[in-house]
């Protein structure tokens, strides 16, 4: 589990849901999509590896009651957290334009989760086209568009 999709007969890990990477939401910190989703279907943060993780969320009993109605909006909100928040892996996604993302995590035939994987990444993949990166504020500050108190981090006033 977790090669990742096949882009020309290679396989890319980095754009599979046990690719390492830093997601937060909340507050919370998970290290990778496949994380996210099972600590979201267990109700509470899983600790391990991607695969630990898989293992136990597949003894996740009883499923929450929307589970099955809630699971697709968590997946998908997991692999768009994914690539806005670590752009060397939206880069690497955007690369693999204009080739097709095929997912089969077993290698011999696709279940529901590679297809659904396959249809949403491919569709993130062009929207990130579409998107320009916004530049850090750093980059604002030296050409001069804002001023360094405007790049600041906003504070609250107690007045």
């Amino acid at each position: 589990m977790g090669k990742g999709p096949m882009v020309n007969g290679t396989y890319v890990p980095e754009l599979g849901n046990y690719w390492p990477c830093k997601i937060v939401e909340d507050e919370i910190e998970y290290n990778s999509v496949e994380q996210y989703y099972q600590s979201k279907k267990a109700g509470k943060k899983l600790e391990g590896t991607p695969e630990e993780c898989a293992r136990l969320g597949r003894k996740v009993s009883p499923l929450p009651e929307d589970w099955e109605t809630r699971k697709l909006k968590v997946m998908e909100r997991g692999i768009k957290l994914k690539y806005d928040q670590n752009l060397d892996l939206r880069d690497i996604l955007i690369k693999t334009d204009p080739h097709r993302l095929f997912f089969c995590e077993n290698g011999k035939e696709q279940d529901f989760w590679d297809i659904w994987n396959e249809n949403f990444t491919n569709f993130h993949r062009a929207i990130a086209c579409l998107l320009p990166v916004p530049p850090p504020p750093t980059a604002l500050v030296t050409l001069g568009l804002i001023t360094p108190t405007e790049s600041a981090e906003p504070t609250s006033d107690a007045t």
